[in-house]
């Protein structure tokens, strides 16, 4: 995850000045840097951050987000964890365009841990509920293409819901290699533009 993360700090202005674009847009930022949850052996905790407005602050966050856990195995993450998470983030009540942003190099876990969400519905349905029950939002995902994501993907296209997703391979040693050479400055500028223009029909 390395190259995602120094490429959002080197091209974060550029998304911040196209939020602009087509909309007056009162900004504000929420980073959350996910480990994984389910396996015991991972020596990290999640960087969670609250909403802001300060840019700079931001920038600051994601420039000390390192991608380590420890774990002893590799396969899945808590990508469908952190989902869920966001979803239910401290939005403010009103007159708000909602936009989750994930980034991811793994496979996800299939189930909600039971510390966010301890029920039976805790699979990736119960997430795919939620998003599409967000009023004013939009999904965009960088990630492999495991069948999990596929699901989400193809959900929010099915309820007609706003969703960007750019796939890269789901093949070891070529993940990497692929999220090192996206052009992020021109997804980033497109993100922020539809964020912009998506936010005039807010009420």
């Amino acid at each position: 995850m390395k190259p995602c993360f120094e490429a959002l700090v080197a091209n974060l202005d550029t998304f911040i000045a196209s939020l602009q674009t087509e909309a007056s847009v009162d900004i504000r930022l929420r980073l959350v840097g996910f480990r994984d949850l389910h396996d015991p052996t991972c020596e990290y905790g999640w960087d969670i951050h609250e909403f802001t407005e300060n840019v700079a602050q931001f920038r600051s966050q994601l420039s000390k987000l390192e991608a380590k856990c420890g774990q002893k195995s590799r396969g899945a993450e808590s990508s469908l964890d952190a989902l869920f998470f966001a979803i239910h983030s401290d939005w403010r009540k009103s007159k708000t365009h909602r936009t989750i942003i994930l980034i991811t190099d793994d496979d996800a876990y299939d189930k909600l841990h039971a510390s966010l969400y301890n029920r039976p519905d805790n699979g990736v349905e119960r997430v795919i509920q939620d998003i599409q029950e967000m009023r004013h939002s939009m999904l965009f995902m960088v990630c492999p293409r495991f069948a999990i994501y596929r699901r989400i993907a193809d959900s929010m296209v099915s309820a007609d819901r706003k969703i960007a997703a750019v796939w890269v391979s789901n093949k070891d040693g070529e993940t990497y290699q692929e999220l090192a050479n996206l052009n992020w400055a021109s997804l980033l500028k497109m993100l922020g533009q539809s964020i912009s223009k998506t936010s005039i029909t807010v009420t």
